[in-house]
């Protein structure tokens, strides 16, 4: 079993990640999105989601509260449950080691965005 904590506010589009594959999804939105965009998907289950709509846009806001809400999980899942953080962001490495130290899995998922998908394939286009 496993539980997704999604930093929205970095990876900005959940067409690239299958929800399905979660038995929980904590999304986390920063205080300036008001929308989530799902891209094309459609989901033929229903997801178990929590969503964590922040107030306040401060340097690192949304970080803090995934690692609050990914510390209060872990004591409330069961043993069994693998936690995935969803992220381009680089600065939960050593969260993800101290969670696996505590006897948790827990991993990052990296996300390529679609703006660095178009430069790619406008750059290959141009090359022809």
């Amino acid at each position: 079993m496993k539980w997704a904590f999604i930093d929205y506010e970095n990876i900005g589009c959940l067409s690239k990640v299958d929800l399905s594959a979660y038995s929980k999804v904590v999304l986390f939105l920063g205080a300036k999105q008001p929308k989530i965009d799902l891209g094309e998907k459609k989901y033929d289950t229903p997801i178990n989601l929590v969503l964590v709509q922040l107030k306040a846009t401060q340097s690192n806001n949304l970080d803090f509260h995934l690692s609050y809400y990914l510390g209060k999980y872990d004591s409330e899942a069961p043993s069994g449950v693998s936690f995935d953080i969803i992220s381009n962001d680089n600065g939960f490495s050593p969260l993800i080691a101290h969670v696996k130290v505590n006897g948790r899995s827990c991993k990052q998922v990296k996300v390529a965005s679609a703006v660095t998908v178009n430069v790619v394939v406008a750059y290959k286009l141009s090359a022809l």
